[in-house]
């Protein structure tokens, strides 16, 4: 942690003096949107049609990968959140478990990271970069992180979108051409 880490979270953090729009903005950010974007994904992965479909699946991979790689990463670090070290505003209550690095930001950042990696048009890249950022931001600004939490977890969600990437172009064309035999297999039975 240095001394860059903490004024820039001083700078982010929401003070008292907030404007109340601020403040509901990041706590929906933090709270509602966190939750509604993996109903979205995982809707869109079970009834969307090919390329969403498949879009989806690359999505949700991505940020399975990142979630588990935070949690395997969390234990090694052991970096205090900025309340526990008396610093800035805490506008939500959470646990005092170590904070480096951001499993919301990192789900996030793999999420914004695989719809930028798939064929998906310019809008929807452009609504997934802002809502990560949007998540990110609000992270800090709720006071749960400092803002190397934040880039430690883009590091992570965007290695994560990076490396289920390279393995779907590798193993889905074996598994369509699995799936492909195995249908034929069962069409031949019937």
């Amino acid at each position: 942690m240095t001394s860059i880490d903490h004024a820039l979270f001083l700078w982010i953090n929401l003070g008292a003096g907030t404007p109340r729009f601020w403040l509901a903005l990041a706590r929906f950010s933090s709270l509602a949107l966190i939750q509604w974007l993996p109903v979205v994904i995982v809707t869109l992965a079970l009834a969307g049609s090919g390329l969403r479909r498949q879009a989806a699946w690359r999505v949700l991979a991505s940020v399975a990968v990142a979630a588990l790689v935070v949690h395997l990463l969390k234990p090694f670090f052991h970096v205090d959140r900025p309340f526990a070290l008396g610093l800035g505003t805490r506008w939500l209550e959470h646990g005092a478990d170590p904070s480096f690095p951001s499993a919301h930001a990192a789900a996030l950042a793999a999420m914004a990271v695989a719809v930028l990696l798939t064929p998906l048009r310019w809008p929807v890249k452009v609504v997934a970069v802002a809502l990560a950022l949007q998540v990110s931001w609000s992270r800090v600004a709720l006071g749960l992180h400092f803002p190397s939490d934040v880039l430690a977890a883009w590091c992570v969600g965007t290695l994560a979108a990076l490396a289920v990437r390279w393995a779907w172009t590798r193993l889905q064309p074996r598994a369509s051409a699995w799936w492909r035999r195995a249908s034929l297999s069962l069409r031949g039975r019937s």
